[in-house]
């Protein structure tokens, strides 16, 4: 049988569905029932194992993006705005250390394909 690309792009994002439904499962349901008694203890492991489903999720997307020539737009707190990779949602008053026009928050992620912006990162930014 001949795999074409879209069958390999589909192949490729079984693992984040299988990461997906391991993460659904960290949860049992019959914790989330009205009067369901947990322990702090174990709601703490409960949300854990959620977590670190997401996040091994999140690294088989990124990996799989990645290998298609999508990479994240890597943007971070106190970076500088820059209008070509980011889009500011808001600005805020400059907060007391904190440089105007330079990153207070990132919303969403920007990503983009070789050069090409597919996304500019959400962002709030200290206004001057």
């Amino acid at each position: 049988m001949c795999v074409g690309p879209l069958q390999k792009f589909a192949q490729s994002l079984l693992e984040v569905a299988d990461n997906l439904e391991s993460a659904q499962r960290a949860v049992p349901t019959a914790v989330l029932q009205p009067g369901a008694q947990v322990s702090a203890e174990k709601a703490l492991r409960y949300l854990k194992a959620l977590l670190e489903g997401v996040q091994a999720t999140e690294r088989v997307l990124l990996k799989n993006m990645s290998s298609k020539g999508v990479e994240r737009i890597e943007t971070a707190e106190g970076d500088e705005f820059d209008p070509n990779t980011q889009e500011a949602m808001t600005t805020v008053p400059a907060a007391e250390g904190k440089k105007p026009n330079t990153v207070a928050t990132v919303w969403q992620s920007g990503y983009k394909m070789h050069d090409r912006i597919l996304r500019a990162a959400k962002v709030i930014v200290y206004q001057e």
